[in-house]
């Protein structure tokens, strides 16, 4: 296992255990211990690297103490996004741990929705989240340390370890029977993969039902680090531990679905941060644009994640059209209609995700074309099929009445 791997694993396993002694702790020492332990793990994870954070930390603080009232959260926003520009533009930008505590401290910095230097350096270090989600804001932070949440029974903790488990068994299971990187070798390599590579460089079909399945392990990867987190959560009491509705996500019909049960917390900082922050007159798809670009750059510099962010542009577009040129019945699942044409929108929905998602697995503009060349490109065809009936529908029929306002 890589070094990187296993600070996260380290990391992951560390806050269950800490979030449940730190129940143990007077409410006058938890947002202390919290924030001694958060910069601990920094400092081992990141070495020389945390230096990065430091800075961006003491830039909020200069933020919080000498921006006027009225401007201080556009101003603190733009200094931990420029910050995070700054940092990805280095010739050798930080990866691994340290991207990833980078990811989470700039949206507890944006918000600058602390009282003060003190406290802001508590919930800016704070161990619960630093590395991955959920994001929680500084009034939810504040609660959990000092007024915490009941713990819950011992039967819903462990049905929630049982939940995290699961899911990091089923992740490795499909990562290590269905190797990701194979599809894309498959078609260039062939017989030198072994049998296994030999059959799917031949057989076409065969390669999308194996990609299909291999990139379970792409959302599984995220399921099992955000399940051990909630379980983290519901030992330090904050109010909405979970990040994440495996079942929206999995029996999804649409992206629109889709998304409303994925990083669920992260999603809601964008919506509140960027989405709703737009002039009122901004038109809902360069609103939609513009929060998918601010989260694509917040992930990375790759490629990969401007494609993948892109594709979902695409995909919720798509949904959007359909839905104005159909009936609403259509996709109510109450009607016979409705009912055969489900199982077509989910395989459409987590096919296309799929496709998208293998962008944000490999990054690179080499690897990721080369995955989507041995797929026949299927994802950008099958993504805009939907589109080509309901365009035609509403240029000759036109946008239903009832629809004109909000289509």
């Amino acid at each position: 296992m890589a070094r990187d791997d296993l600070a996260f694993a380290f990391i992951l396993v560390g806050s269950v255990a800490f979030s449940a002694l730190l129940r143990q702790f007077p409410a006058q020492l938890r947002p202390d211990a919290a924030a001694i332990v958060g910069a601990a793990a920094v400092v081992s994870a990141c070495g020389p690297q945390c230096l990065h954070l430091a800075v961006a930390l003491a830039l909020a603080v200069f933020a919080l103490n000498f921006a006027p009232p009225q401007y201080r959260e556009r101003i603190s926003f733009a200094i931990a996004f420029g910050h995070l520009a700054f940092v990805r533009l280095l010739p050798s930008p930080p990866g691994g741990p340290t991207n990833a505590a980078m990811l989470m401290l700039t949206l507890r910095l944006g918000a600058a929705d602390a009282t003060s230097s003190v406290e802001l350096i508590r919930y800016a270090c704070c161990y619960h989240g630093l590395f991955t989600g959920p994001y929680y804001s500084y009034a939810e932070w504040q609660a959990a340390m000092r007024a915490p949440q009941p713990l819950p029974t011992r039967r819903a903790l462990w049905q929630a370890l049982l939940a995290a488990v699961s899911a990091l068994a089923f992740w490795r299971a499909v990562a290590m029977a269905l190797p990701y990187r194979l599809v894309a070798a498959s078609a260039t390599e062939g017989d030198g993969l072994g049998w296994v590579g030999g059959v799917l460089s031949r057989n076409l079909p065969l390669r999308l039902v194996y990609f299909y399945l291999s990139s379970f392990q792409f959302r599984w990867r995220f399921y099992a680090c955000w399940l051990v987190m909630e379980l983290s959560g519901l030992f330090l009491g904050v109010a909405h531990p979970a990040n994440v509705e495996i079942r929206v996500c999995e029996l999804a019909m649409s992206p629109s679905a889709l998304i409303s049960g994925w990083n669920t917390s992260v999603q809601s900082w964008l919506k509140e941060r960027v989405y709703r922050r737009l002039p009122k007159a901004t038109p809902r798809s360069a609103r939609m644009l513009a929060t998918f670009a601010v989260s694509a750059f917040w992930h990375g510099v790759h490629p990969g994640y401007y494609l993948m962010f892109a594709g979902l542009f695409v995909m919720v577009g798509v949904e959007q059209l359909v839905r104005t040129a159909w009936p609403p019945h259509l996709f109510d699942k109450r009607d016979l209609l409705s009912g055969l044409l489900s199982p077509c929108c989910h395989l459409w929905t987590m096919g296309c995700f799929s496709f998208y998602g293998g962008a944000f697995n490999l990054l690179g503009w080499r690897e990721v074309w080369g995955l989507w060349a041995s797929l026949h490109y299927y994802g950008i065809w099958l993504a805009l099929l939907p589109a080509v009936p309901a365009a035609l529908k509403l240029l000759v029929v036109g946008v239903p009445p009832s629809r004109e306002k909000t289509g």
